[in-house]
């Protein structure tokens, strides 16, 4: 499940669900347990997600994982400059 703050609302985030943040226009997951609590919560937007309920921290590390690593191009230098090194 994931929510954001209605476009009707006040301001434009807020914190929610043991202090995480909400904003307009951007939907943010729903940590697991706060599900009916984000249902009654009359300030967000709610969206059901298909599939099989998942942490707040397995959602980051995906959202992360999908971002370049940055160590990766560095990986590829060190293993070239070795490959040259043993010729």
């Amino acid at each position: 499940m994931e929510a954001k703050v209605k476009d009707t609302a006040r301001f434009k985030r807020y914190n929610f669900f043991d202090r995480n943040e909400f904003s307009k226009g951007e939907w943010s997951p729903v940590p697991a347990g706060f599900e009916e609590q984000a249902r009654e919560e009359s300030l967000l937007d709610i969206r059901e997600l298909p599939g099989p309920l998942i942490s707040v921290e397995d959602y980051e590390y995906m959202v992360e994982k999908e971002k370049k690593d940055p160590r990766r191009g560095r990986k590829r230098k060190v293993e070239a400059g070795a490959e040259l090194e043993e010729e």
